[in-house]
């Protein structure tokens, strides 16, 4: 799991260990989602409604099961594919070719698996 910081600077930290030398790719995920409007506004809204329920069960089940976890009708993974996306997205509108950044952070939300959760 990772933590993201905003202030002056963006700040990543605390990722698991599959992502290996790929903090990169997590920072350019949180860039491509925070500093673009369009997809910082669909995040916001993909995440409106999820209640505050849900989200403890998240943050308690995530550590335990990954991007495997079950989430409303189907897993946390597919959540993740949407968000990749939207940064991904985010990333482009800057133009300043930064995706390829998050082939490693696309790897491991294909596949679902990092060293805490094989």
């Amino acid at each position: 799991m990772s933590k993201c910081k905003l202030g002056r600077k963006l700040r990543v930290a605390e990722a698991d260990g599959r992502l290996g030398n790929s903090l990169t790719g997590l920072q350019k995920q949180m860039v491509g989602l925070l500093y673009d409007e369009t997809s910082l506004q669909t995040v916001l809204d993909l995440t409106r409604d999820w209640t505050k329920e849900e989200r403890q069960m998240l943050r308690n089940k995530v550590t335990k099961m990954g991007l495997k976890t079950p989430f409303r009708d189907g897993l946390l993974k597919h959540v993740a594919e949407d968000i990749l996306q939207l940064a991904k997205d985010g990333l482009q509108r800057r133009g300043f070719k930064e995706t390829s950044f998050l082939n490693e952070v696309s790897e491991v939300v294909r596949t679902a698996e990092t060293l805490l959760f094989p």
